[in-house]
């Protein structure tokens, strides 16, 4: 059961340095990464040029990175899987994202803009029911008589996206499209997620069932097959082309409803990425019972053997293996974003997202947006995210020819990445050669 725990947990915290996408970007069309989330945002004449943008969130039900982990001797990160007793809910969540904008340059004139720009993404979404680590901890004699399932569920993907940008201005209507090609590096699935064991009420009998497909490129290796004998591969070898490609389209529209009122829809991530390199798809399909070992004089016996007890265990753990390509599906997301000027000093922007697969996958949320000075624009951001309340803040700075930000969607969750369990955090500066840097 640890190395069930261990390859969910560190899969997930991999990027712990997706989830969700920031929601302050989303209600500030001024910031030129606003078009990460609607391609026909961030519409001005001349050239624009973004300095490498930063994205670090995590979500988890469960502990933050430090109570998490601790280290060895040898200064070796150890998992305390006890550490997540008293946080466990039915199911468990760990939602990671890392996000590099490496750099970003957009032209706009007249009614044409054109832009294009590269991206690292790393994304981790994985659940695991409380019944596997109190398995773990506790042993199962508290399950005695019920089957329970302790399979853990969710993906993981780190890719390049190289994108272009074009946006068409007209009135009162603005599109755009962003065509953009990727090229993965680590990736992790679980089309199937079924294991469940069951102790039986009168002699004990455990019998274990399995329906479970592990696809995964560069995360996790097993030595023959076999379920006991894993490694977890590392994650720093980075490559900005690779075998793995992908495709994927984000289409936007912002519409100028009149002086006061501006609504944005879009939908990202529309695409594929096919893994063909490295990939090692584990299956274990069966179902196995085991009865124990006899032993016949319990009083006088000096040894008991145990070498069949692991023959048993490693014919249960045999898995079988494929290196076939496999595809995976971006899991899209819809924005609907609603800005309104409420005097000359107040703006108010109403914004939602789905995004599927998630267990909470729809977000609201609203913004208030304040000049506090001709050079700092202050927003805050109350919304649901991952179903929990959320209080956010983001600030502006504007000076001739820049304009600097910085975002966080959780900050009272705690101000610390490495003790918060919610945190989300993003920075970033474009310069402007030429055009606006108007706040509105």
């Amino acid at each position: 059961m640890r190395i069930v725990i261990i390859i969910a947990l560190c899969c997930g915290f991999s990027s712990w340095s997706v989830g969700q996408a920031e929601l302050s970007m989303l209600g500030s069309p001024v910031i030129m990464q606003a078009d990460l989330y609607n391609p026909a945002r961030f519409h001005q004449e001349g050239w624009h040029l973004g300095f490498p943008s930063l994205l670090y969130n995590v979500f988890h039900t469960g502990p933050g990175y430090r109570e998490l982990f601790d280290r060895n001797s040898s200064n070796v990160p150890i998992l305390k899987i006890s550490s997540l007793r008293s946080s466990l809910q039915p199911v468990n969540l760990l939602v990671s994202d890392f996000r590099v904008q490496t750099f970003k340059i957009k032209y706009g004139k007249d009614r044409w803009s054109f832009g294009m720009d590269h991206e690292i993404v790393t994304h981790n979404s994985i659940d695991y029911p409380h019944e596997l680590i109190l398995l773990y901890l506790d042993g199962n004699h508290q399950f005695i008589g019920r089957s329970i399932e302790i399979a853990p569920d969710g993906y993981a993907y780190a890719f390049n996206s190289y994108g272009l940008t074009m946006s068409y201005k007209l009135p009162r209507l603005t599109i755009g499209v962003k065509p953009r090609i990727l090229f993965g590096n680590h990736f992790a699935s679980t089309p199937r997620a079924s294991a469940i064991l069951h102790t039986s009420n009168d002699i004990y009998q455990v019998t274990f069932t399995t329906d479970y497909q592990f696809d995964n490129v560069g995360l996790v290796s097993f030595a023959d097959a076999n379920f006991l004998n894993y490694q977890i591969e590392s994650i720093e070898r980075w490559h900005l082309i690779s075998g793995n490609v992908g495709l994927a389209l984000d289409l936007g529209m912002d519409i100028q409803i009149n002086r006061d009122l501006r609504v944005a829809l879009s939908i990202v991530d529309l695409g594929t990425i096919r893994w063909s390199e490295g990939v090692r798809t584990y299956i274990s399909n069966q179902t196995t019972v085991y009865e124990g070992i006899d032993v016949l004089d319990v009083f006088n016996v000096q040894q008991i053997g145990i070498g069949g007890t692991l023959d048993s265990l490693k014919s249960i753990f045999e898995l079988q293996e494929s290196t076939d390509a496999t595809t995976f599906n971006l899991p899209f997301k819809w924005f609907t974003v609603v800005n309104y000027k409420i005097s000359s000093r107040f703006d108010l922007a109403l914004i939602s997202q789905y995004q599927r697969n998630l267990q909470q996958p729809l977000t609201l949320a609203l913004q208030f947006s304040t000049p506090i000075s001709k050079t700092f624009n202050l927003a805050t951001t109350i919304s649901d995210r991952y179903g929990k309340f959320n209080l956010g803040l983001m600030g502006l700075i504007r000076r001739p020819g820049w304009i600097g930000y910085f975002a966080m969607d959780q900050f009272l969750a705690g101000l610390n990445p490495l003790v918060s369990n919610n945190f989300n955090f993003r920075l970033g500066l474009n310069i402007h050669l030429s055009g606006t840097t108007s706040f509105n």
